[in-house]
C-alpha cells in the first residue's frame, strides 16, 4: 500500500510539473522564438559574408587605383574605356552587338 502511495504521489507530482512545463512553453511562445533567432542567426551569417565580399572588393580596387596612379598608360585607357574621350585627330568608330 505504501508503494501504491509513493507511485501515485510521483505521478501527481509530474502531471503538475509537465502541466506547468506545457503551460510555460505555450505561453512564452518558445517554439516561435527559437525560429526566430535561427533566422536572425542565418541572417547575421550572411551580412558577415556580405561585409567579407566587400572588404575583398574594396582590397581589389585599392589596388587598381595604387597601379592607376602609378601608370600613365593605365589612366589613359581607363579614361577612354570609362569617358570615352579621344586625342585630337582620332576618330571614333563604335560597333554595335548584334
Amino acid at each position: 500500500m505504501r508503494r501504491f502511495k509513493q507511485i501515485l504521489y510521483f505521478i501527481v507530482v509530474l502531471t503538475v510539473a509537465c502541466s506547468f512545463a506545457y503551460t510555460y512553453f505555450v505561453h512564452r511562445d518558445i517554439a516561435n522564438r527559437y525560429k526566430e533567432v535561427k533566422k536572425a542567426e542565418v541572417q547575421f551569417q550572411q551580412l558577415v559574408q556580405q561585409i567579407r565580399d566587400l572588404v575583398t572588393q574594396k582590397n581589389v580596387l585599392e589596388k587598381e587605383i595604387e597601379r592607376l596612379k602609378s601608370d600613365q598608360l593605365r589612366q589613359e585607357e581607363a579614361v577612354r574605356k570609362n569617358k570615352g574621350w579621344v586625342n585630337p585627330g582620332e576618330k571614333v568608330l563604335r560597333l554595335e552587338e548584334q
